[in-house]
């Protein structure tokens, strides 16, 4: 476990040591010291359930913060973090440290006195113990604001009888001024002079004056210092913007807080995935019983048995083995060099090497080696996709930001590991490294297990407890039974009766054992990875296939998932008050101008002065470009992906950038960069002497400029409209304003464009400050609103999945507003949605880290837009709709989304936009990143489960048959009618073949048309249940009647243990089996209502097996293996009765079932029809804050 420093490990000696003492769990601290001095390796290594209930007791003392909840906290934290040398994860962290600082200011419920209560005490201790002694909880005490620490009120804390409280509440009080800059004020929190006094005189307080003393005293990294000046980042970490830190103190550094590096994924051992395999249930359940065979003698029997556990296991490990790359993308993701300051001079070094205090240079190009609080920059844009998820580059600032909570997309003070630098240049003082990092919480929480179980192998593995627990009484019953009756015949019993009983019962029990189940449902999910891939879907775990048929909520990535990943101008607004918009991408110039649903062509656009030069705005003060490549016959576009899409829409109206540089003669004269301060970017443009403009600019040169609307129109004097100029009044602010707002509440980024005509004889274009005085008296132009325009073919996939009962939810870093308006435009947000207030359909990113895990999932109902959202919202998101019992399918394509992706139930990541690690974390790949490839993909797993359910059934049927068969001669007091090996050939022959053919069977069409099936649920419900032991039942008695009248009526030989009885009673019943598939395509529906050669794969099916069959009858050698007779043309039609027997019986209790169903299904209609209708009144539900 990772304590406060290393300086503060070897200095038990000196002065602080009563300030920082060892705690009560911490033996095991000093045992694990040498396994690690790199805090950043120990962040995050407990398991999703640690995590689970850690956040519940902290809940616990959020409700009641009692010395008993405080102290189980404390226990449960040394026991399963401290001593494994794992840290708090962030989340908990926050709500911990929450928790605490309100539970500090209890008191006792005591008239005009004011004592801490008890839990406060203990609280306060509690406070104190964790800052000792987890750094992640540091680290959200130094995000704190001053003020927090007044609401300890440690004056009232100090006014108790209890020496050792007193002492706990003076070290905590020096501990915060020590190790955090922002809380060096002591004397601000505590009200009273008496008490000041008191406490400069205790011994405390001289340990922290000399603590304060020491040099080389190292600060407390890991605080994001957005809300404090960058003065005071160098105060805490104790370095110089002009000379960086000295290699020295770098050294020193090193040591303390370990590489800035990602540490690898610990490999997953070869032999541990194999034991993985080896240890599923069903396999487990397979090789009992080819012990069991062996045992008994049936070499073959056992051999065959050990052959599909081998293939199974086989086919199982090479799936694990190719997934096994979860983390390894992450190396990639790290700058191969950075330029540092160091000894005052430029050093270039890699980035492994910096540490907190380090001062970087970064510029176009680059990429950050670490978390930087920035104090210079100069146009500095970074594009923080990898965090975020969105794409539009950042504008850098240095100023302090005073909001809290603030997502990553907010925090423009800082520059994030791993993300990469567009525009401009910048300085930045590295406050955290390594896995302490944005980037490096990522990892982190990508080391939490997932559990490996999908709802379809948890359903199998009870199905196959429940499989053995009936072999275990069939057996003990059947012998039993078996030796009751030998015992009553004979009145004694001899070693070979017992053996022969026993080997009758262990029969029995292999027969319960589905020995095809295993391997078709492997087939069957491999078959169904072939054809998702085909739908441009690919699977990278066969459970997977199964488990997105039963997702009941999809969490969509918005850019690129949703919407194209392309900006588009949908709106051009000149001043004039005409609106125009753009058909076809945003990206390529496919499409038209349009006004009033009427396309312009040039000569149109051109007769409208005013939309003309809004054109030539967007077009020139722009340095995206378009063209046309030859060799692919495709546009590409390079630039700023919102430029390019306003040189798109002049495009469209045919006046391109080069329309007026090659066809009018403008040409560049200076340019002036976009930058945050000013907001906007402008260019000028002067013309040759015969240019052919549509307008004269005489000796003037002109200028264009586009920005922010209220930056922009702050400079304009005047308004183009039309033909004419007019001045820029207050109304027509106004009507810009307006206008603005409107776009704004569409979802749309809105730019203004201005222009004006500007002699230059006057003007020095290298003189500081030039840019002034070109920016002046503009002529405002118009608007124009884009934005990231969603997939044409999304609206009915998300129709789709809604019909499905599937919710659907939008998660993006975007701003809530545009985030409303695209999910109001696909439909996620029905038209009637709460917006505000209690109950509201979305939620904000700061509402999402600021609710405690237990409340977000009890939200009711549930949001289905998440906005300015961080990785570890994205997390807690999935674990709130896991914890409220759904199956979670997550997209993304960012290394943001990886947590979130692998601790879904469906990690879905994008095939053409997604990084390396999320391709490797997810489960399933979209090739195209299209949604409608999610809906196509949960068609198929639905398709799948289906028909899972149809060949269980099938196969449940079958293997019962047997057993009710087996155990009916032995109580009815007949020789037993098969064999061991018997058995297992029907099992073979009669459930493989067919049960892989019902695997493929086609989908009904109203799959997507039903809600998804409770995952509480079994593999089948009570009806099916009832099938199953219906058609055994009929099967066996048939069987039993046919092998009775072999023996009793036409006087079979049954003399040896190869008999022509047993062959008739065996082939009959694998016939009836055969002809039972059919009948198993409609569970409950007739077999009658369902195309016969709509599956051709199960009539191949049965033919192959019905051939195995015969030839095992007829060849010789093969039947004394499988102890078979050959039959005559009598027997034949003696089993050709039975089957029709059976189909008969089938489908006259699917025809009463069917009618029992639709009675309770009517009665329940009723009842709902006449229930009152019963309007709730508002619950009160008591307010905690965690």
């Amino acid at each position: 476990m990772e304590e406060i420093s290393l300086r503060e490990k070897s200095e038990s000696a000196s002065t602080t040591s009563n300030l920082i003492e060892t705690t009560p769990c911490s033996p095991s601290l000093h045992s694990n010291s040498n396994k690690t001095t790199d805090n950043n390796n120990n962040y995050a290594l407990e398991t999703a359930e640690e995590i689970e209930r850690l956040d519940h007791l902290v809940y616990k003392i959020a409700v009641n913060p009692s010395p008993k909840r405080i102290e189980e906290l404390k226990e449960y934290y040394c026991e399963n973090f401290q001593t494994r040398g794992v840290l708090l994860p962030p989340n908990t962290a926050q709500a911990l440290l929450r928790a605490l600082l309100e539970s500090c200011a209890l008191k006792k419920h005591v008239p005009g006195v004011k004592i801490p209560s008890k839990g406060a005490k203990s609280s306060l201790a509690a406070l104190y113990f964790y800052l000792r002694n987890d750094s992640a909880f540091r680290r959200v005490m130094e995000r704190k604001e001053a003020i927090d620490l007044i609401k300890l009120h440690l004056e009232r804390h100090l006014k108790v009888h209890s020496e050792s409280h007193k002492k706990t509440c003076l070290e905590l009080l020096f501990f915060l001024a020590l190790k955090f800059p922002k809380f060096s004020q002591w004397e601000d929190y505590i009200q009273g002079e008496e008490t000041r006094e008191l406490i400069k005189e205790s011994p405390q307080y001289s340990s922290f004056l000399s603590s304060q003393s020491e040099e080389g005293s190292s600060a407390e990294a890991g605080s994001n210092y957005n809300d404090v000046d960058p003065q005071i980042v160098f105060s805490s970490l104790k370095t110089d913007p002009k000379l960086g830190l000295s290699s020295e103190e770098a050294a020193k550094r090193m040591a303390e807080y370990g590489p800035n590096s990602l540490p690898p994924p610990p490999p997953k051992p070869i032999w541990k995935m194999l034991w993985t395999q080896v240890t599923d249930f069903m396999v487990l359940i397979l090789l009992a019983a080819a012990v069991l065979s062996f045992g008994i003698s049936e070499y073959v029997s056992g051999a065959i048995l050990v052959v599909v556990v081998v293939v199974n296991v086989l086919i199982g490990f090479v799936q694990d083995l190719k997934a096994e790359r979860a983390l390894s993308a992450l190396t990639s993701l790290s700058a191969p060099t950075c330029t540092v300051l160091r000894n005052g001079e430029r050093e270039i070094i890699d980035p492994s090497t910096l540490v907190p205090g380090d001062v970087v240079l970064i510029e176009e190009g680059n990429r950050v080696p670490a978390d930087l609080r920035l104090f210079d920059v100069a146009n500095l844009q970074i594009v923080e996709a990898l965090l975020t998820g969105e794409p539009i580059p950042v504008d850098k600032i240095t100023e302090p930001i005073k909001r809290k909570h603030l997502a990553v997309g907010d925090r423009k003070n800082q520059a994030f590991m791993s993300t990469v630098v567009v525009k401009g240049r910048g300085s930045g003082i590295v406050v955290t490294t390594g896995l302490l990092t944005e980037i490096g919480k990522i990892s982190a929480e990508l080391t939490v297990t997932k559990d490996p179980k999908t709802p379809l192998q948890k359903k199998l593995r009870k199905l196959g407890i429940l499989l053995v627990i009936i072999a275990i009484v069939l057996c003990t019953l059947v012998v039993g039974i078996a030796l009751a009756r030998k015992y009553s015949a004979q009145k004694s019993l001899s070693g070979h009766d017992v053996l022969e009983v026993i080997e009758i019962g262990i029969s029995l029990a292999v027969s319960v054992i589905p020995e095809g189940l295993v391997a078709v449902v492997t087939i069957t999910m491999a078959l169904g990875v072939q054809r998702m891939a085909k739908r441009k879907v690919i699977v990278r775990s066969l459970p997977i296939v199964e488990t997105i048929g039963a997702v009941t909520t999809v969490c969509s990535d918005k850019t690129g998932t949703l919407t194209e990943g392309k900006m588009k101008t949908e709106e051009l607004w000149t001043a004039d008050g005409h609106s125009y918009t753009f058909s076809g991408p945003g990206s390529i110039p496919e499409g038209k101008m349009s006004f009033n649903e009427k396309e312009l062509d040039r000569n149109s656009v051109l007769e409208k002065e005013s939309l003309t030069r809004t054109l030539m705005a967007s077009s020139l003060c722009n340095n995206s470009t378009i063209q046309f490549d030859n060799e692919t016959k495709k546009w590409e576009s390079f630039g700023d992906p919102t430029e390019v899409a306003l040189q798109v829409s002049a495009s469209k109206a045919l006046l391109p950038k080069e329309y007026w540089t090659n066809d009018q003669g403008l040409h560049l004269v200076k340019e002036f960069a976009f930058d945050s301060d000013r907001k906007r970017m402008s260019v000028i443009y002067s013309s040759t002497v015969n240019s052919p403009l549509p307008f004269s600019l005489g000796s003037q040169n002109i200028v264009f400029a586009k920005g922010a609307s209220e930056s922009l129109s702050s400079l304009c004097t005047q308004v183009q409209y039309g033909d004419s100029v007019v001045p820029m009044d207050q109304s027509n602010l106004e009507r810009i304003s307006e206008k603005g707002n409107s776009m704004a509440s569409k979802g749309l980024r809105v730019l203004a464009l201005a222009y004006s005509l500007t002699p230059l004889s006057t003007v020095d274009l290298e003189e500081e400050g030039s840019i002034s005085k070109i920016e002046k008296n503009l002529i405002f132009l118009g608007l124009c609103g884009l934005r990231d325009p969603p997939r044409k073919e999304v609206f009915n996939s998300i129709a789709q999945a809604k019909q499905a009962g599937i919710r659907v939810c939008m998660i993006t870093g975007d701003h809530p507003k545009t985030a409303i308006a695209i999910a109001q435009d696909l439909g996620i947000l029905e038209p009637n949605a709460i917006l505000e207030g209690k109950g509201k359909a979305w939620l904000h990113g700061p509402e999402i880290e600021a609710m405690p895990l237990n409340r977000l999932s009890a939200l009711d109902p549930f949001p289905t837009v998440f906005a300015r959202v961080s990785p570890s919202d994205k997390l807690k998101i999935v674990r709130a709709l896991k914890k409220r019992g759904e199956i979670c399918a997550m997209t993304g394509d960012g290394v943001n989304d990886a947590p979130a992706i692998k601790n879904a139930d469906v990690g879905i990541g994008m095939g053409e936009s997604g990084t390396d690690l999320v391709k490797q974390s997810a489960d399933i790949i979209l090739l195209d990143d299209n949604f409608s490839s999610i809906v196509a993909g949960i068609e198929e797993g639905r398709r799948i489960f289906s028909n899972i359910q149809k060949f269980v059934v099938y196969l449940l049927s079958a293997n019962s048959a047997e057993i009710y068969t087996m155990l009916g001669a032995v109580i009815i007091g007949m020789p037993v009618p098969f064999t061991a090996i018997m058995i297992l050939w029907a099992n073979l022959i009669a459930d493989i073949p067919p049960a892989i053919s019902l695997g493929i069977d086609p989908a009904h069409s109203t799959v997507l048309m039903v809600p998804p099936r409770d995952p509480k649920k079994g593999v089948f419900d009570r009806p099916s249940l009832f099938i199953v032991l219906f058609h055994g039942m009929s099967m066996a008695i048939i069987t039993l009647s046919l092998y009775a009248i072999a023996i009793y009526v036409e006087h079979y030989d049954i003399s040896t243990e190869r008999n022509r009885a047993r062959a008739l009673a065996f082939v009959g019943l694998t016939c009836m089996q055969l002809a039972h598939a059919f009948c198993a395509r409609a569970i409950q529906n007739t077999i009658f209502t369902s195309d016969l050669w709509s599956n051709k794969w199960l009539i191949g099916g049965v033919s192959v097996s019905l051939a195995f069959l015969v030839g095992a009858s007829y060849i010789p050698g093969v039947q004394t293996l499988f102890h078979q007779w050959p039959l005559n043309w009598w027997d034949w039609i003696k089993i050709l009765i039975c089957v029709i027997l059976h189909v008969a019986a089938s489908e006259f209790m699917k025809l009463i079932l069917r009618i029992f169903l639709n009675k309770r299904q009517a009665r329940k209609t009723r009842e709902k029809e006449a229930a009152p209708l019963i309007i709730p009144s508002s619950v009160s539900t008591p307010k905690v804050s965690v």
